[in-house]
């Protein structure tokens, strides 16, 4: 499973490293670890939008699955391309961070996509 390394990054504490279970490399905050697996390092291509989107607490805060821009910010409604993207603006920003904790829709699709991976590892690039 991708674990997080003890102790957050400056004043901000939602971004902590984290270290990819495939690969062992470090990244800064979930959402480095998310454009990692993104870009098809040691996670099918594909495979985390395909998550978010089977994900019922994130699910209505996605456009759908053919749009350029399908996933935004559930607070300010800004738009991107890739849910690392959405992670990125909302660990830096202070009015949208509170999506982060456990009961809100990035809480709850994070803990989603660390359990599937625990899980179901075995989507992972080298495996395929």
């Amino acid at each position: 499973m991708a674990t997080m390394v003890p102790g957050p990054m400056g004043n901000n504490p939602h971004l902590h490293n984290w270290k990819c279970w495939f690969c062992e490399n470090c990244y800064l905050g979930f959402s480095g670890i998310l454009e990692h697996w993104e870009e098809g390092r040691c996670v099918k291509y594909g495979r985390i939008k395909e998550l978010v989107f089977e994900t019922p607490e994130y699910a209505w805060c996605a456009n759908k699955l053919i749009d350029q821009f399908p996933f935004f910010c559930y607070e300010c409604r800004a738009h991107y391309q890739q849910i690392s993207q959405v992670y990125y603006h909302v660990e830096r920003s202070a009015s949208c961070q509170h999506l982060l904790h456990e009961d809100h829709c990035l809480g709850a699709l994070q803990k989603f996509i660390l359990d599937y991976y625990h899980a179901y590892g075995m989507d992972s690039a080298d495996l395929m």
